[in-house]
Parts: structure tokens; C-alpha cells; sequence
């Protein structure tokens, strides 16, 4: 019985892998991402500040079915949004908002994913984790035509631990289309080597929601 059922595994799993494809191509995307800092005395007693921002980007994909690397150029959308949070004695006393409208970034993107995928007849679904490498190019914070990776966000190439899912559709065809989600957790979210004061906490922390939508050719 279990030799019968060792073959019929792995029936089904080369059949699974045979219906499956791999594709290269092309890919856009959204990427609303927010990070921040809190410095305080503790939990109760602290200021924070909030970046809040959007990227766009494009670039190339090749879906290896048990794993994707993405290759993509990122740039800034609308500036960014700072929010400053004053709270004491577990209450929020004060929220300042800043509007940078002219901040402008742009960076690089690789993105390994190792994925799960089930046929479903016009293609495949998907789950996977992975990593991803963010290699920051240029940015101008203020909108005042210095570079500020040089200066104030000098720590900004950051690693990215990601998890996310898509469908692989093809129709019968050669040509698949890729909706995806990735969440991204920031490993390295201290964006400058500015001085912690001494008795404060710190909490450092920077979140991606990357919205993927690609065309890609069975290879």
C-alpha cells in the first residue's frame, strides 16, 4: 500500500510540473510603502515620525515555476507625506503633517521569490516567500536638486524579507497573464546613521505593498 502510494505521489507531482511553464517577460507595478522611527522613554511617552510614500516601476520576470526573479527600476510617485506624533502618557497630545511634494527617488529592484504553484487548468496559482535587494540610485528629499543618499539617507540599500501569491494565466495560449501581491518587511529600516540619544528607545521599522501586473511568453 505505501509503495502504491509513493507512486501515485509522485504521478501526480510530474504531471503537475509537465502542465506547468516557464515564462519570461515583462512587468509593472505600485508600490505604496510607509516607514517610520519612534524615539521615547517607553511605549507610553515617545514621538514618532511616519513616512508615507508610492513608487512605480517596471522592469523583467522569469518564472522558473518553483521560483521568480524579478529585475525592475522603482521611481517616486507624488512625494511624500511625513507624519510627526507626539504622545505622552499614553495619549497623543500633538500630529504634525509635512507635504514633501517634490521628493523624488529612484532605485534599483531584485526579488527572489520561491513559489508554491497548483495547476488550475488555464494556468496556475500561487503563495511563495523570498528576499529582496532594494539598491537605491538617487533621492532628493527635499526637492532642492542635492542628492541626499550622500547625506541624510546615506544607510538606505536595504535587504527585503517578502511573502506575496498571483495567478499564472495563459487561456491555452503561449502568452501568460501575471497579476501578483508582495508584502515586503524592511531588514534594514534605519535609513541614516543619525545619533540615538542616550535613555531613549528606538523602533525603527518600513513596509512595501507592491501591486504586480505582468505579461510574460511560455519558454
Amino acid at each position: 500500500m505505501k509503495k502504491l502510494a509513493l507512486v501515485f505521489i509522485i504521478i501526480f507531482a510530474s504531471n503537475m510540473v509537465y502542465s506547468l511553464d516557464m515564462v519570461l517577460g515583462l512587468k509593472a507595478n505600485f508600490i505604496p510603502s510607509v516607514g517610520g522611527v519612534r524615539s521615547g522613554l517607553d511605549d507610553k511617552n515617545y514621538l514618532a515620525s511616519e513616512s508615507y510614500f508610492n513608487n512605480i516601476g517596471a522592469g523583467i520576470f522569469f518564472d522558473m515555476v518553483y521560483a521568480r526573479l524579478d529585475v525592475e527600476y522603482n521611481m517616486s510617485l507624488a512625494g511624500n507625506v511625513d507624519i510627526q506624533r507626539m504622545v505622552a502618557s499614553g495619549t497623543e497630545i500633538s500630529i504634525t503633517p509635512t507635504n514633501y511634494g517634490a521628493a523624488t527617488l529612484s532605485a534599483l529592484s531584485f526579488d527572489l521569490m520561491f513559489k508554491l504553484p497548483l495547476d488550475i487548468g488555464i494556468g496556475s496559482i500561487w503563495i511563495g516567500a523570498g528576499f529582496g535587494y532594494r539598491m537605491y540610485l538617487a533621492m532628493d528629499y527635499n526637492g532642492d536638486g542635492i542628492d541626499d543618499l550622500g547625506t541624510t539617507f546615506n544607510m538606505m540599500n536595504d535587504i527585503y524579507a517578502l511573502v506575496g501569491g498571483g495567478l499564472n494565466l495563459n487561456f491555452g495560449t503561449a502568452i501568460y497573464l501575471i497579476p501578483s501581491f508582495t508584502l515586503g518587511y524592511n531588514l534594514m529600516p534605519k535609513m541614516n546613521d543619525a545619533a540615538e540619544l542616550p535613555g531613549n528607545n528606538y523602533v525603527y521599522w518600513m513596509y512595501e505593498y507592491k501591486y504586480n501586473v505582468a505579461l510574460g511568453i511560455r519558454i
